[in-house]
């Protein structure tokens, strides 16, 4: 399978994708804990991996548009990434949101994929519906890439579905 996305693209998609869109609403401002598992290096036929995430997605802060998130991963093949960054949470009609977000982090290969650097660049764009309940599965693709810091930077393309529940809901379990 080719690549999905070269090198940085995914970055210049997201990025575009919040500034053309926010006419169309900013989605609620309820903080989420967000769940996901995925395919971890998928438009390859070699180092693949499952993957799993927990990420937590804040409240609106930067330009009422962007907001804090953080998070961690780790795949079957040992390699783990955690990460912070920004994600702009855009409304689409009454039940979907579109998630476009970008987040440096550091990465450990353990036995998994050598990305070339400990530092490693996250974009990712999701398609989200929302749940009567505020909850939402989604669908999501993400690039990793070290954005040539180091000497090899053969970037990863990771495809996801995630389950994100407002976090005020935790009280409730």
């Amino acid at each position: 399978m080719g690549r999905i996305f070269n090198h940085g693209s995914a970055a210049i998609f997201a990025f575009i994708a919040s500034m053309a869109m926010p006419a169309v609403g900013c989605a609620d401002d309820t903080p989420l804990l967000k769940a996901g598992i995925g395919y971890f290096n998928a438009d390859r036929s070699d180092d693949n991996a499952a993957e799993i995430r927990i990420e937590y997605q804040a409240r609106k802060t930067y330009a009422e548009i962007f907001k804090p998130i953080f998070g961690a991963s780790a795949t079957s093949s040992g390699s783990a990434y955690v990460f912070a960054g920004i994600a702009a949470d855009i409304r689409v009609g009454d039940n979907f949101a579109i998630t476009p977000s970008f987040a440096p982090g550091l990465y450990a290969k353990g036995g998994g994929l050598d990305l070339g650097h400990v530092i490693e660049f996250r974009s990712q764009i999701e398609l989200s519906y929302i749940l009567e309940d505020s909850s939402r599965l989604g669908l999501a693709v993400s690039h990793r890439s070290n954005a040539g810091i180091g000497d090899r930077n053969p970037g990863e393309e990771t495809a996801s579905i995630y389950y994100s529940m407002p976090f005020h809901k935790l009280g409730d379990w």
